[in-house]
């Protein structure tokens, strides 16, 4: 006795009526293809800047698209998708509230936790070279980006293969978003870089700016460009020949930051605009001659007991005046004052 295998395989659509039937489906989902394309095109306008009485609008319209894109069961997917929107705006409000940024706790922890030493710098002292791309700097970075896209592709995952898994970890997610956000607002604490910049901890390199501008000057610049940046400013290039690259690279206008003693050479700004650079900075050399120079005024008026043989190292009333523009700031304080009523 022998058996016959057969291959099924579809028709091809045979009459007018089963034409419909494909051109409808085709429709449908092209369709829902647009509205989900909407949904995520709506929620990255948020994030571009528009005005907050805009943004519960878009919230709105993103939700309705994205009902009406992925049908019944999509509102784990609505509320996952605009709960992380919304997450990626409030975190970009949070640095002003005002909070002072914490340095020594999470440094103390660390200490306690590995036996005195900061792992950060422990590990960069043996394992980093700067700008160097080996196995273990490709491990790390790769790490700190699938921040990214793992957790969505698991979304993803579980919403394909493991439907009733899927609600609790979308909403789990959210929640550890959330929990983390309202900490970091409440007790701001600086990373390992920054705190290596104040002087709290030795220097610590930023491993993924530092590559990235080494392998492709100015690749982080023009990242931050497509994002909607009004102005590039590159940290720290060290050497004419970077500022020029860097200018070269970097498709947008371009802050620099000049400052004696820093690792940019001092270039002037004639140099720099010609080099395609729009805006020089000098903040650290005007805050450290303010600190000077109120040293030298406090000592004096604590030699003499009185400020009078600052002589002209004080400015004058009328120049301070002009300076804060203040017949501005009082007609606007009239104009309000006026509003206000009795």
């Amino acid at each position: 006795m022998t058996t016959q295998s057969r291959t099924y395989r579809g028709s091809a659509p045979s009459n007018f009526g089963e034409w419909l039937i494909v051109l409808r489906i085709a429709a449908v989902l092209t369709a829902r293809m647009l509205l989900l394309i909407t949904a995520v095109c709506l929620l990255a306008w948020m994030r571009s800047g528009v005005g907050p009485e805009y943004k519960a609008l878009i919230v709105a319209l993103s939700v309705g698209a994205l009902y009406a894109a992925l049908g019944r069961g999509a509102r784990t997917w609505a509320v996952y998708i605009v709960g992380f929107a919304l997450f990626a705006e409030l975190r970009s409000y949070a640095d002003d509230l005002g909070m002072p940024v914490r340095y020594q706790y999470a440094i103390s922890l660390e200490k306690l936790l590995f036996f005195g030493t900061i792992p950060t710098v422990w590990l960069q002292d043996r394992l980093y070279t700067f700008a160097h791309t080996g196995p273990v700097e490709a491990y790390t970075i790769t790490v700190s980006l699938s921040y990214f896209f793992v957790p969505h592709a698991v979304a993803l995952a579980l919403w394909r293969w493991d439907p009733p898994r899927f609600k609790p970890y979308a909403l789990g997610f959210l929640v550890t978003l959330y929990l983390g956000l309202a900490f970091c607002a409440i007790v701001p604490t600086a990373p390992p870089w920054l705190a290596g910049q104040t002087g709290d901890i030795p220097h610590v390199f930023q491993v993924i700016p530092d590559i990235a501008g080494e392998v492709t000057p100015g690749a982080y610049g023009n990242a931050y460009a497509a994002a909607g940046a009004d102005l590039v400013f590159v940290e720290a290039p060290e050497s004419e020949d970077e500022l020029r690259a860097i200018a070269r690279d970097v498709k947008a206008p371009l802050l620099v930051n000049m400052f004696q003693g820093g690792r940019t050479p001092l270039i002037g700004p004639v140099a720099l605009a010609a080099m395609g650079y729009r805006v020089m900075i000098v903040p650290s050399d005007l805050q450290r001659a303010a600190i000077r120079a109120l040293q030298e005024a406090a000592a004096a008026i604590k030699a003499t007991g009185t400020a009078a043989g600052l002589g002209t190292r004080l400015a004058g009333f009328a120049e301070r005046d002009g300076l804060v523009d203040l017949p501005l700031w009082q007609r606007r304080e009239q104009h309000y004052a006026a509003s206000d009523g009795p």
